[in-house]
């Protein structure tokens, strides 16, 4: 499993300040909902960009649940879950600041990542619907505006999709899913 975890802080800042180790766990496991039940289950390590646009590495806390020994992944906001370029010069991105060094740095990559948004849209839509007026969109810029209209930033939106209906604006990934217990 793979939980998005808020945080107030640049790729810097967490890097620099070992923040991984102030990670906590989430309240409850996902799989068998037991609550409070999670040991310390170590890092990975992963790429992710950074204020400028530049490759840096950050260490992401897993979590191994006491009862059915399943293991979560805190992934700080800032990243997003199996992409490169951070949330905010996505954010950027998709907000037309195209002059931007970050954005300039990665447009290979946030133009394959908005075509992948305008396919995944009219699923997402459906998925979100229930709790986000949706029923006016008709591009896929549209949604993405009402998803920053609700949620205000891409880290939030991500922390409250993934949370809530088990996606992201990319995609739904199986890390996402809860993990079937014998």
């Amino acid at each position: 499993m793979q939980a998005i975890i808020s945080v107030s802080c640049c790729p810097e800042q967490y890097a620099a300040d070992n923040l991984q180790r102030q990670m906590r766990p989430p309240g409850k496991c996902q799989a068998c909902g037991r609550e409070h039940g999670f040991k310390a289950h170590g890092y990975y390590d992963r790429n992710t960009s950074d204020t400028d646009g530049r490759a840096i590495s950050i260490l992401v806390r897993r979590f191994r649940c006491r009862t059915c020994r399943g293991v979560v992944s805190c992934l700080p906001s800032f990243a997003q879950p199996y992409r490169f370029v951070n949330s905010l010069t996505i954010q950027h991105f998709f907000a037309g600041e195209t002059a931007l060094l970050d954005v300039r740095r990665n447009c290979d990559s946030l133009r394959r990542y908005r075509k992948t948004f305008d396919a995944w849209k009219h699923d997402l839509q459906d998925i979100v619907s229930p709790t986000v007026h949706t029923s006016r969109v008709g591009k896929p810029i549209d949604l993405w505006q009402t998803l920053m209209i609700a949620d205000k930033t891409l880290e939030t939106s991500t922390c409250r999709l993934v949370r809530d209906f088990r996606a992201t604006c990319f995609g739904r990934y199986r890390c996402h899913q809860p993990r079937k217990t014998r």
